[in-house]
């Protein structure tokens, strides 16, 4: 490939971008603790596997069902050709197991890079003359001499390119959780319809955890674990935290019926970093 092509190819990668956008745009769920520190995270040296997401809510839902947490999201518009290799280097970065990976079509940049290539000129003239021997004798000669003129010239180099919205999520394996529930706060309506404003959503339950063998299932609303009223994050840590390693009764709310169950919950692993 002569050498002004290289130059070409390079103006367009600057043009279209060249860093990793999955780093630069990501967002980062940890707090910036990320989860090395983590006991309650499985740290994987395996490959990251990649996966090709459909619905972003129904995808998460499974995956929080499987027992993965979610460490972040890249988000950006940007070209199809940043390829998973971009996205590997930011999963590996940040310890994560899995990325999901979705793109939407946005619309297609064309236009026109002006580059300067070199333009040398070549050119020949005939020489005719006569010359002189030692003994005087003429003799005539004829050639060519050859004139290089040096010089460049500008050329526009067409580019069209698919923009697309890119988003990846990252996710990391939980070691066996202390009771197995992911939680939202309650909406107004649903406090309405159970008369108090005390109690955790149940989001997603995590397959074979306590939780799961237990029969709570996802909308079931968690009042009390013990004495324990729930209603925050911090709540639902505590309480797991005081019953670890025990059997507790769990008090729920489905169809607006109060239910108790006695559960026997894993041991709490104490860490830096408890999001279960």
């Amino acid at each position: 490939m002569p050498r002004h092509w290289y130059v070409i190819i390079s103006i367009l990668f600057i043009q279209l971008g060249c860093a990793n956008p999955y780093s630069k745009f990501y967002h980062d769920f940890t707090d910036g603790k990320g989860v090395t520190k983590s006991t309650q995270l499985y740290i994987l040296n395996e490959n990251v596997k990649i996966i090709k997401g459909d619905n972003i809510d129904l995808d998460n839902k499974r995956m929080e069902e499987d027992g993965y947490l979610i460490l972040g999201y890249s988000s950006f518009n940007g070209s199809d050709g940043i390829g998973e290799r971009n996205i590997i280097r930011q999963a590996k970065q940040i310890h994560a197991a899995y990325a999901i990976t979705y793109q939407n079509y946005t619309n297609t940049i064309s236009g026109n890079t002006p580059v300067t290539v070199p333009n040398n000129q070549f050119s020949s003239t005939t020489v005719n003359g006569t010359i002189y021997g030692t003994n005087g004798a003429p003799k005539t000669f004829s050639g060519q001499a050859a004139t290089t003129t040096y010089g460049t010239k500008t050329i526009d180099i067409p580019f069209s390119v698919d923009r697309y919205n890119c988003y990846v999520s990252y996710w990391v394996k939980i070691k066996p959780p202390v009771l197995g529930l992911n939680l939202n706060d309650l909406t107004d309506e649903i406090k309405q319809q159970i008369g108090s404003n005390k109690g955790s959503l149940v989001r997603t339950v995590i397959k074979g955890s306590p939780a799961y063998h237990s029969d709570i299932i996802t909308g079931d609303i968690i009042k009390k674990i013990g004495n324990h009223e729930i209603y925050s994050p911090e709540t639902y840590t505590n309480a797991l935290k005081n019953f670890s390693d025990q059997s507790v009764d769990v008090t729920i709310i489905r169809k607006q019926l109060e239910i108790s169950k006695n559960i026997k919950l894993s041991k709490f692993i104490i860490g830096e970093n408890a999001w279960m």
